[in-house]
């Protein structure tokens, strides 16, 4: 590798590592905005190659979350989860409808890992909005609440979730003009 080229890798790195840091205090803004949300995360729904296809299956991982004490932490555990029927309406959701909203303490809600593992971590509702569309995946953000049955419901909730998602993609776009 040239100096040049190794010069440029740096700057890349650099700006990469403070974006990430820029992240948090967006994510965090929004987690104590309302006491109803108990995490704030940021997915990336991918298959390792861009758009999922037939043979290449889609799989969803926890880039980034804030979090109080009445939950616990899951970025490390949710890696490559694989995308199943109920994760890939929630993102259809997003896509055409700009959220989805998931009522897991519902017995009318649709199962699938995505309620297993929000059940398990004692989440009753997840709201999610769009962040980004990437070649290499779809960015999204999750608001969890273990107190809330109707996140949807909560009187600026979704404005919250739209705004913090833009902000969060800002950085990403700005990252991006690198």
């Amino acid at each position: 590798m040239t100096e040049h080229r190794a010069e440029i890798r740096k700057r890349e790195s650099l700006a990469q590592h403070r974006a990430v840091a820029a992240v948090y205090p967006i994510l965090q803004e929004a987690l104590n905005k309302f006491a109803e949300i108990d995490r704030v995360t940021v997915f990336r729904s991918h298959n390792g190659d861009g758009i999922p296809r037939v043979g290449c299956p889609s799989h969803t991982s926890c880039m980034q979350e804030v979090l109080t004490d009445r939950t616990t932490p899951i970025t490390e555990r949710w890696q490559g989860i694989p995308s199943d029927q109920l994760m890939i309406q929630c993102i259809a959701d997003m896509t055409t409808d700009g959220s989805a909203l998931l009522p897991v303490s519902s017995d009318d809600c649709a199962t699938g890992i995505l309620t297993d593992f929000c059940r398990g971590n004692g989440i009753k509702n997840v709201l999610a909005v769009p962040i980004a569309y990437q070649d290499n995946g779809f960015i999204f953000l999750n608001f969890c609440s273990a107190t809330c049955t109707d996140l949807g419901g909560v009187s600026g909730m979704l404005f919250e979730a739209k705004s913090c998602a833009s902000r969060v993609k800002e950085i990403i776009e700005s990252v991006e003009a690198v």
